[in-house]
């Protein structure tokens, strides 16, 4: 019950900031069009998408709601007790993983591993269609992105750890396996 009550926390955190994103993201795709005198709709709705995700994004990492109304300790460093031989190993993912078992907090494992993967799928996809020339870098931005995120999660009173960072890495690789997929899929048809 609790995944879902998370599910909805989080969805419901981010649609005041696309609403009100909405409007300003489409007036400066506009002014763009005009200043360009060239628009290709399917290319705004992308662009225009990306930039929403960005919103979404940065509302649901920045803002420490869910960690407060969830009562899942949000300090910015949440470390194991390194005394006890069942965290011994929490330098690796297994460790990790192992002590959130422990702790009985499935919420919490179950949001950050599939929650940090999910997340960052869409910027996989998105990043390479709107900026072709950068494609072969869609993995390094979205890296780049995730650590400036884990970063300024230092000063946030929010958790920034290095599982993070490699489970957004690793949504991002899978968005832009899914794009390449779907770029070859199009090239053959």
């Amino acid at each position: 019950m609790s995944v879902i009550y998370m599910i909805i926390n989080e969805i419901r955190h981010i649609i005041i900031p696309c609403l009100i994103s909405l409007p300003v993201i489409v007036l400066i795709r506009f002014i763009i069009y005009k200043k360009n005198n060239k628009c290709d709709l399917k290319r705004e709705a992308v662009i225009v998408l990306f930039w929403l995700y960005i919103v979404a994004l940065l509302s649901v990492t920045f803002v420490p709601e869910f960690s407060l109304k969830t009562g899942i300790n949000a300090s910015v460093f949440h470390l194991p007790d390194f005394s006890n031989p069942d965290t011994v190993n929490f330098h690796s993912p297994r460790g990790w993983i192992l002590w959130k078992i422990n702790q009985g907090n499935y919420a919490d494992l179950i949001r950050n591993i599939i929650g940090n993967v999910v997340v960052f799928v869409p910027f996989g996809i998105l990043f390479p269609v709107i900026f072709k020339k950068l494609e072969n870098k869609t993995i390094l931005f979205g890296f780049l992105l995730s650590f400036f995120i884990e970063f300024c999660q230092l000063f946030m009173n929010r958790q920034s750890d290095i599982y993070d960072l490699i489970m957004n890495t690793v949504g991002v690789f899978i968005g832009y396996l899914i794009y390449i997929i779907i770029k070859k899929k199009k090239s053959k048809a």
